[in-house]
């Protein structure tokens, strides 16, 4: 999937995120959120710095996973996208800086979940460390995957422990999953 992705040409790609950025920002559910959570998408992911501006530039106020130790992070808040907010962090993802403050899960109402591909039933792949998968566990959160629709698939590998999403938006479809 890894290679899949890689394979997706930019113009497609950029294409695609905008459109995803407008069905998000479009949604009651990210109009309403006051705190949002978004991974800073590495190469090949899901450019979600746009994501940020946007959400920073609409007066809404976002927070970023930190990785804290083998298996945990927490999310900081931040202010801008400059190098004062975000360094290069553990496997080289951007990370809040030293000095952000620390936002407790029950105070965030959105989150942007990354993945490598996703199932219709909100399923998804990521790489294999579970930090977001223990992070979301007891979390009330809105989880949303923003992903290009090449990359969704009709089934992935699932365990007891992964959490599905509750929203999974392309650049053609916003679907709101029902889990039972």
């Amino acid at each position: 999937m890894i290679q899949r992705r890689a394979k997706l040409s930019l113009a497609y790609r950029k294409r695609a995120e905008a459109n995803i950025l407008t069905a998000l920002v479009n949604l009651e559910l990210y109009q309403r959120a006051q705190m949002i959570f978004c991974y800073v998408g590495m190469t090949d992911e899901i450019d979600t710095r746009l994501f940020i501006q946007k959400f920073l530039s609409q007066g809404k106020r976002v927070c970023v996973p930190k990785v804290l130790s083998l298996g945990e992070m927490a999310a900081f808040e931040i202010t801008d996208l400059t190098d004062l907010a975000l360094s290069s962090g553990k496997y080289q993802i951007l990370e809040p800086v030293d000095g952000c403050p620390v936002v407790e899960k029950h105070e965030i109402d959105l989150g942007i979940i990354p993945c490598i591909t996703a199932d219709e039933q909100g399923f998804r792949l990521g790489y294999g460390g579970g930090f977001y998968d223990r992070y979301l566990t007891d979390s009330q959160m809105s989880k949303v995957l923003c992903l290009w629709s090449q990359m969704v698939v009709s089934d992935v590998p699932r365990e007891s422990h992964d959490v599905p999403v509750d929203w999974l938006i392309t650049e053609n479809e916003v679907k709101k999953i029902i889990h039972r």
